[in-house]
């Protein structure tokens, strides 16, 4: 583990510290400021452990959690059953045993891939469902996520002016192994603070700012610090501006379109369009039917050639991968660069998969892809099934729909960047979780019934059933 000190007692003194927010604060409390608190402050940083998951960022912040969950709340763990909104979790895990033994791999090499699986993904998932599966759970996880933009948004503003330092500064190295040609855009820098990469630090600030516009859009938050929603939201939107993160950007300014459609055209079509353009792309990039050069060339004009070039090289290398994948596309090649091909543009000589859903298909093929894609959209479908559109800007179910609507964001930003944090599948838990704790379609309550008193005992009277109000 390089770097200094701070790194080994920030990553191992997590663990101790989660324990004490437990014995504090209430579960879930205690739970958000560790899963929340780590994401922004842990180093980017891997421990190695022969024969296990390697202890990293992404581990600790579902591993501590677990521990305080084991320890404290154990009861909560027990009152969990397996549902099959489960099962697309279940398969992506199981994904890599599969692969393995069918391409003779060995059942070891599966068994590595189904345990770093269970670490990324279903760690994160299970603590969602077992703490944001209400509608408190949901608001307070947004809350969280809206506050730690927030405390964001003064570091993100320095590293934009002064450079990607404060990981250096505290940490004593440079967290991206690509160096500082990926930090300068636009004539400027885009900063990193304690993440893994600037694009992934675009998607949380752009989701932080979309978490707080739900909160206000939906009615359950006003004023925080004493100053208005709305004023703080124009402050992270800036930030957002500032820091150069075109794809996250459009995603947050997106979002806003989605929000705006519910609330003015009193439809949820754009939010069920948004959920199905994952599936869409990848069935129609994987087999060759199209090239998205049309999307490049409107990149070019309304963004600049940087980002139409970039998006260009990521094309290509997704049409080369998938071709391979198309020579095996049940169970796919398995890891260990089975699946790359020679490529003269990538600096390794070979093809470099970015987007989440390509390394799937090509590692895992139509298993892998399809258990991805259904992790994704099932509870995001079921909840928009249950929640009428026409209540979905209403009350309090807007903050249901503003909670879809973010993981349906990340599922087209993991399109071109394999952004993996644990905070997004831990919200996919929440909302599952959600889900099975409220069956049947969800209405709104009719207003009291006002009956005079009079006329109430009259009806009691006759028909011995005072109406009861709905």
């Amino acid at each position: 583990m390089k770097g200094n000190t701070l790194v080994p007692l920030m990553m191992f003194g997590w663990l101790p510290l989660t324990l004490l927010l437990f014995a504090v604060f209430s579960p879930r409390r205690a739970f958000l400021i560790s899963a929340i608190g780590g994401w922004l402050l842990l180093p980017v940083a891997v421990a190695e452990v022969p024969g296990f998951v390697d202890y990293s960022k992404d581990a600790a912040v579902s591993f501590a959690p677990l521990l305080g969950l084991l320890i404290f709340d154990a009861d909560r763990l027990r009152r969990m059953r397996p549902a099959l909104i489960d099962l697309p979790m279940l398969a992506w895990c199981l994904c890599p045993m599969v692969t393995s033994l069918l391409n003779d791999l060995g059942p070891y090499d599966g068994l590595a891939g189904v345990l770093d699986r269970l670490a990324w993904y279903y760690l994160p998932y299970l603590l969602g469902r077992a703490y944001l599966g209400s509608f408190a759970g949901i608001r307070e996880f947004l809350l969280a996520l809206f506050l730690g933009a927030l405390c964001y948004a003064p570091l993100c503003v320095w590293e934009a002016r002064m450079s990607p330092q404060l990981h250096v500064e505290t940490y004593g190295y440079f967290a991206h192994a690509g160096g500082f040609e990926q930090v300068f855009r636009f004539g400027g820098w885009r900063p990193m603070v304690f993440m893994h990469h600037g694009l992934m630090l675009g998607l949380f600030m752009a989701m932080g700012t979309l978490a707080g516009a739900v909160l206000w859009w939906s009615g359950q938050l006003r004023r925080l610090w004493g100053l208005p929603i709305p004023a703080l939201l124009l402050v992270l939107l800036a930030v957002n501006v500032y820091i150069k993160s075109t794809g996250a950007l459009a995603l947050l300014l997106g979002g806003v379109l989605v929000l705006f459609s519910i609330s003015h055209l009193r439809t949820g079509v754009l939010c069920l369009a948004l959920a199905l353009v994952p599936g869409t792309y990848a069935a129609l990039r994987a087999p060759g039917l199209w090239d998205g050069q049309n999307v490049v060339q409107a990149v070019a004009e309304l963004v600049g050639p940087d980002r139409a070039d970039s998006l260009a090289y990521r094309l290509e290398a997704e049409n080369l991968l998938a071709g391979k994948a198309m020579q095996q596309p049940l169970y796919g090649w398995g890891m260990h660069d089975r699946g790359r091909v020679a490529w003269a543009k990538s600096a390794d000589g070979k093809v470099v998969a970015d987007g989440l859903w390509i390394q799937a298909f090509n590692v895992n093929g139509l298993i892998g892809i399809s258990s991805l894609l259904l992790l994704f959209l099932a509870p995001v479908l079921w909840l928009y099934w249950k929640l009428p559109p026409v209540d979905q800007y209403r009350s309090g179910r807007g903050l249901l729909a503003g909670a879809a609507l973010i993981v349906g964001l990340y599922m087209v930003d993991n399109l071109l960047n394999a952004m993996i944090a644990p905070l997004y599948f831990s919200l996919i838990g929440g909302l599952a979780g959600y889900c099975l704790s409220n069956p049947g379609r969800y209405r709104l309550p009719r207003p009291a019934s006002r009956i005079p008193a009079a006329q109430a005992a009259w009806l009691e009277e006759r028909r011995g059933v005072l109406p009861t109000p709905r």
